[in-house]
């Protein structure tokens, strides 16, 4: 349905909030309003590809790809209620793996490597 729809997505090191725009059942405007995790900010470029494709399963950005999937999973948080998901998205997708693996490449992307 049509409206403006906040999300919301997390791991430990990794934390987004959007507000989706939805006009004509089309996915028309992201606005990051939060994306904390170190150097992962390239990753905010990620919602024009989701804006241009009118989807979510898009690519993630080369050297951000937790940031990335975060961001995916916080706009997929935003139009869960109002529009069809892929089958197999569930929430809460998989937080411990999704941690340790966040984890892991913050701390990398932090040190440089």
């Amino acid at each position: 349905a049509d409206g403006v729809y906040t999300g919301h997505s997390e791991t430990d090191l990794v934390k987004v909030e959007v507000r989706v725009t939805v006009t004509e059942g089309m996915i028309r405007d992201i606005e990051i309003l939060k994306h904390e995790c170190g150097k992962g900010r390239p990753a905010n470029e990620i919602v024009n590809d989701m804006i241009e494709k009118n989807d979510i399963e898009v690519d993630a950005v080369s050297g951000a790809t937790m940031s990335s999937e975060v961001i995916k999973a916080a706009v997929r948080d935003a139009l869960r209620s109002e529009m069809p998901i892929r089958s197999g998205v569930k929430k809460g997708i998989g937080s411990a793996t999704t941690s340790i693996l966040s984890w892991k490449l913050c701390y990398s992307i932090q040190r440089g490597g």
